[in-house]
C-alpha cells in the first residue's frame, strides 16, 4: 500500500514552511495556465494549487480521496471562485470527466499515493483534450524534507516510465521536488 498523507496535517498544506518550499507562485509561473482553461487537480488536498488556478480565471475539477479535504478546499474558496469549482470524492482512477474534457491535469506530491497506475495513465489520455498537458510534481528521492518515505518517493525516471505513453515536454528540478510535464 503507498504512503498516503495523514489528514491531521492538513493545514501543513497551507503552512509557511511549505510556502517556503514550494512556494505557489512559482509553481503557477511553471504551469502557466490561461484563463477559460479546464484543469483536473488530482489529489488535491485542501486547495493549495486549486485555488491559484481558480484565480487565474480557469475552471477545475478537484478530485481528493478524502472528505475532509474537500471540505476543507470548499471552505477556503472565495465564494467568487466557485462558480468554476467542481469538487469529487474518491480514489483516482477513474476520474470524473469526460473524454477530452480538460485542458490539463496537475497532480502535485499526489502520484506515490496511487495504487492503480496503469489505469490511471489510461483515465489520464482519456479526459485530456488532443495536445492536453499532465504535470507530476513529486519530493526528489534525496531531498531529505518532510514527506512520503523516501523508499515511496518517484524520481523523475520513475514518473516519465509511469508516463511512457506520453510525450515527455519537460523535466526540471524545482529544490526538493523535481516537476515532470507531459503532452497528451
Amino acid at each position: 500500500m503507498p504512503h498516503l498523507f495523514d489528514i491531521r496535517k492538513r493545514e501543513k498544506l497551507w503552512g509557511e514552511e511549505r510556502k517556503a518550499r514550494q512556494p505557489i507562485t512559482d509553481l503557477m509561473e511553471t504551469l502557466d495556465p490561461s484563463s477559460g482553461e479546464h484543469w483536473v487537480d488530482i489529489g488535491a488536498g485542501n486547495g493549495y494549487v486549486t485555488i491559484p488556478l481558480l484565480q487565474r480565471g480557469c475552471s477545475v475539477t478537484a478530485l481528493d480521496m478524502e472528505e475532509t479535504m474537500i471540505f476543507d478546499l470548499i471552505a477556503r474558496t472565495p465564494d467568487e471562485l466557485r462558480v468554476g469549482l467542481t469538487t469529487a470524492i474518491g480514489q483516482a482512477p477513474p476520474l470524473p470527466l469526460g473524454d477530452a474534457e480538460a485542458d490539463a491535469a496537475v497532480m502535485v506530491n499526489t502520484l506515490h499515493e496511487i495504487e492503480d497506475l496503469p489505469n490511471l495513465v489510461t483515465e489520464i489520455f482519456r479526459v485530456l483534450k488532443p495536445k492536453g498537458m499532465l504535470h507530476v510534481v513529486e519530493h526528489r528521492k534525496d531531498s531529505g524534507v518532510e514527506g512520503p518515505p523516501e523508499e515511496d518517493r518517484l524520481g523523475p525516471e520513475d514518473v516519465m516510465r509511469i508516463f511512457s505513453e506520453m510525450e515527455l515536454s519537460y523535466s526540471k528540478d524545482m529544490g526538493t521536488y523535481h516537476h515532470t510535464c507531459f503532452i497528451r
